[in-house]
């Protein structure tokens, strides 16, 4: 009996084993993903996917150039440091900062199975530089010459003195693309990057449509495919979310908002800030808008709070300071005044200005800025300034209110803001420069800029900022009207996603965990 006592505990023991070892087997085993998401982008559509193309994207565009294409560096917003990306490493020839050698990765395929090499590097940039009114032309305009040393090994000379040339070649907006492809096909050659997916369809204004790349030289994404959908009826949008035909949505109204919220148990919602402005831009080429007392009328009679409420409700947060500059951006200058609203004071700008009650064009995109311009209508209206507006779309606008263009008059759009504040600040405000759509020229804020191109005290960096801050609020080529309080909604088993507060999100590792 003390035999089979034993035989029985035995048995037990080791089905006991058996059970903790397949328990553990199952804790150790990587999670489930589904194969598939299904992503409502924001208020940006997505018009086209070129970064050599005419116009700029939106935030939306950027994230599919950051899924589609790699570049030379890495940025770590968080940190301020570089790290290498295509590029091994790099150094500085001389010390004038005016020359930088960046050494390849020379294991990196395109999606379409051609090997990346220097040439398509020089291909990428020099493309660029013949196409200053693009994305990559804008990213690139300081680059003098790209030149292949061999294989695996760039020059870039530089126009000028600019350490902050790293950050150019971190951004999306300067991704590397194919040169064999784009020769081949111009239209959708584009397309083809070394990142970690591709794109198999795109409609416009409408949906991307992109796979995993399994040629990625980086770290495997986990999620196979994914749908990139603009759906412009925010009651849509909440629908879609609700039963299960999209993971994860960009925009949602204030009461749908509200409904997802009250549901943790199925929901999640990610909230920040961004730096990016809501403004008012005016033609400083235009005889009317290049006069500052016009300028100093319509800062005079505007009411950012309302305008903000009519723009995007609780989700926008009105400035309360006179600068233009990034939200989170480094050296702001808050200590500037704002204009303030007195429409008393409007009247005596106007009646010194050129104006003579002809129709005013305001040229604007993206719900948000379309709504907030009907509010901006009826305020000026109230001081005798008859605003006829021009609704577009973003890639249009872009197009329209490019450097040195005639085709507008004022408009009501967004101004990015990265973290770098050199790039942001030359790229919003320097000559020729893609963001500066007001064509703004101001000789001290140009010198500063060149001062700044090479420093690297912190002090003396903030000296410079504060200072070009102050000009532009005397001149007024811009008036940030608001910033939005972005949130994301998702189901709760969507992760991974890596949110940045100019919009620049990087969706490539988001994955949604299988039941």
């Amino acid at each position: 009996m003390k035999k089979f006592a034993s035989m029985i505990s035995i048995i037990i023991a080791l089905m006991m084993l058996f059970s903790l070892t397949a328990f553990a087997g199952e804790a150790e085993q990587d999670p489930k993903y589904v194969e598939h998401m299904n992503v409502v982008i924001d208020n940006t559509q997505i018009a086209a996917i070129n970064p050599i193309g005419s116009g700029g994207p939106g935030s939306a565009t950027g994230w599919v150039y950051m899924m589609v294409y790699d570049t030379l560096v890495a940025f770590d917003d968080n940190t301020g440091e570089y790290s290498p990306n295509l590029a091994t490493s790099w150094e500085w020839e001389g010390d004038d900062w005016t020359t930088v050698i960046f050494h390849l990765r020379d294991d990196v395929v395109f999606s379409n199975g051609e090997p990346f090499t220097a040439a398509d590097v020089v291909f990428t940039i020099e493309q660029a530089l013949l196409n200053p009114g693009s994305v990559a032309g804008g990213t690139y305009q300081t680059v003098a010459s790209a030149e292949a040393l061999d294989d695996y090994t760039v020059k870039l000379t530089l126009q000028s003195p600019k350490p902050q040339i790293l950050f150019d070649c971190s951004s999306e907006l300067g991704g590397i693309m194919c040169k064999k492809a784009v020769e081949e096909d111009p239209d959708k050659g584009v397309w083809i990057g070394t990142g970690a997916f591709k794109i198999t369809d795109f409609g416009t204004n409408d949906f991307v449509e992109l796979e995993r790349n399994d040629l990625y030289w980086g770290e495997p994404v986990p999620t196979k495919s994914m749908s990139l959908r603009y759906i412009p009826e925010m009651s849509t949008r909440l629908m879609m979310l609700m039963n299960g035909e999209a993971d994860i949505c960009f925009n949602l109204s204030e009461q749908d908002l509200d409904l997802v919220m009250a549901d943790p148990e199925h929901f999640k919602t990610f909230e920040y800030l961004q730096n990016n402005n809501s403004d008012i831009g005016f033609n400083m080429n235009d005889p009317l808008c290049g006069d500052l007392n016009f300028r100093m009328a319509v800062a005079s009679a505007i009411n950012r709070a309302d305008i903000a409420l009519g723009g995007a409700g609780i989700y926008a947060v009105p400035e309360t300071t006179g600068t233009f500059w990034g939200s989170g951006e480094a050296f702001r200058n808050t200590d500037i005044p704002i204009i303030p609203y007195d429409l008393e004071k409007a009247k005596e700008y106007l009646a010194a200005s050129p104006y003579n009650g002809e129709e005013v064009e305001l040229i604007t995109a993206i719900p948000t800025m379309i709504n907030a311009s009907a509010v901006i209508q009826n305020q000026l209206a109230e001081i005798g300034i008859n605003v006829v507006i021009k609704q577009t779309d973003p890639a249009s606008l872009m197009a329209a209110c490019s450097y040195g263009s005639t085709e507008y008059q004022m408009y009501a759009f967004v101004g990015a803001f990265g973290f770098e504040p050199y790039s942001s600040t030359l790229g919003i405000f320097g000559k020729a420069a893609m963001q500066n759509r007001a064509t703004y020229d101001n000789e001290e804020v140009q010198a500063i800029l060149d001062k700044a191109a090479t420093e690297t005290d912190p002090e003396i960096q903030k000296e410079y900022y504060y200072k070009i801050q102050e000009l532009v609020a005397q001149d007024i080529p811009y008036i940030n009207l608001f910033n939005m309080k972005q949130v994301i909604s998702a189901l709760n088993s969507v992760d991974g996603l890596k949110i940045a507060n100019d919009g620049g999100h990087d969706l490539r590792y988001m994955y949604k965990l299988a039941e």
